[in-house]
């Protein structure tokens, strides 16, 4: 799960001005997705890829981003953001996606969630 995390975080890194969303849930009908930048020149072209059962939330813009990676078969959700190195948890009920996150940073982790 780690290794989705930090795939997930290369992934925003690289690419968080050529997202065309800005925020999205964890939905599990997108799992096994390609995970790519739609600026206009590179449409299509992967950056990563969600694993069969994973799926991806966030939210991101200019000034910084927040992470959740779920598995569908998992009882946990782990997420991270741009200003803190921690990964986090929560409890979540198996095949039940985790909402969007609705706030940039780590402060988005302060209810609810452990630190690993």
């Amino acid at each position: 799960m780690k290794k989705i995390i930090l795939a997930s975080l290369l992934v925003v890194m690289a690419a968080t001005s050529s997202f065309s969303a800005t925020d999205s849930t964890v939905v599990f009908d997108d799992a096994g997705k390609n995970v790519a930048p739609s600026d206009g020149t590179t449409v299509g072209t992967a950056v990563g890829r969600l694993s069969a059962s994973d799926a991806l939330g966030f939210i991101v813009s200019t000034s910084g981003y927040t992470l959740i990676t779920q598995h569908l078969q998992g009882t946990r959700s782990f997420g991270t953001a741009h200003d803190g190195t921690a990964i986090f948890w929560a409890p979540e009920t198996k095949g039940t996606g985790h909402a969007k996150p609705d706030t940039l940073g780590v402060t988005y982790f302060a209810t609810g969630w452990t630190t690993m």
